[in-house]
């Protein structure tokens, strides 16, 4: 073979490579964009619904249906996520835990179709669009302080993993906890969140975050703190550290106010991955 038979070869060689690579792209782009046509499709059923039409059980059921993208009848971790990403929602936001809520949910970043039944019924939602119209209305339900209390304890264990450390949780989970109910009002919560960290507390015992709760809604004032009241003594040493003090608490309110993953309820990962696609 001469050498121009030679290059001749290589370069139809080299052309024909080229050609595979962009028609394997452009099938894989159309698949790709197939499977968000079907996606729209599953995450747009009932829409064309009226907000007032009247709650449906088997709507329900087959719109929880095709949220799921395995048979198991379950809707997993990878299946919210594809939903926050629809409704345009952080997975981090409170209204989540006011569904688990109502579902009865066992397994943090899981619901059975048994539990979104029951939630869903509850809110007399049967779909997408019902959801997002609804959306601000659940939030608000937190206003009550005996409903967000209930939510605020469901929270405990719904977060916790049960496999590890018995009945507590640990102080991650535990801050993120506190900042998503407390954070936003309770003016001694970068003070108190300080102090599990300069203490190096680990973990937080079931009657410790009940009682965090109760702390922020009794205690106004830490300089006059009544020692002898039944608190746990996990607060009596916040306020004797703060009191004794002073100066480590100086400063640090913005720092925390803005600190913290936002990993709150749902697996620690669900955030990073779900701002991970959010920039894609």
């Amino acid at each position: 073979m001469s050498l121009s038979e030679t290059l001749s070869w290589y370069l139809l060689r080299f052309l024909e490579i080229i050609l595979n690579i962009i028609l394997t792209g452009r099938e894989k782009s159309e698949e790709k964009e197939q499977r968000a046509t079907d996606s729209s499709k599953s995450y747009d059923h009932g829409r064309e619904e009226s907000i007032t039409s009247p709650f449906s059980e088997q709507q329900c059921l087959q719109w929880f249906k095709s949220l799921c993208n395995d048979k198991s009848g379950t809707m997993t971790p990878e299946d919210i996520l594809r939903l926050c990403e629809f409704i345009r929602k952080s997975p981090s936001d409170i209204v989540f835990l006011v569904l688990a809520y109502k579902m009865s949910a066992r397994n943090c970043g899981i619901f059975t179709e048994k539990e979104w039944f029951q939630g869903m019924s509850q809110l007399e939602i049967d779909s997408t669009q019902k959801l997002l119209n609804k959306w601000e209305s659940i939030g608000q339900m937190l206003t009550d302080p005996t409903f967000e209390r209930a939510v605020y304890r469901f929270a405990y264990d719904f977060s916790r993993e049960r496999d590890r450390d018995g009945n507590n949780i640990d102080i991650g989970t535990g801050i993120e906890l506190i900042k998503l109910f407390l954070g936003e009002k309770w003016k001694h919560y970068s003070a108190f969140v300080q102090f599990l960290i300069l203490t190096k507390v680990k973990t937080i015992t079931r009657d410790q975050y009940f009682n965090i709760l109760e702390f922020s809604r009794s205690v106004d004032s830490l300089s006059s703190y009544d020692e002898t009241a039944a608190w746990p003594v996990l607060m009596d040493e916040f306020v004797l550290h703060y009191n004794e003090h002073p100066d480590l608490y100086r400063n640090k309110s913005d720092e925390l106010k803005n600190s913290g993953s936002g990993k709150l309820g749902f697996p620690s990962d669900f955030e990073s991955e779900f701002s991970m696609r959010r920039k894609l």
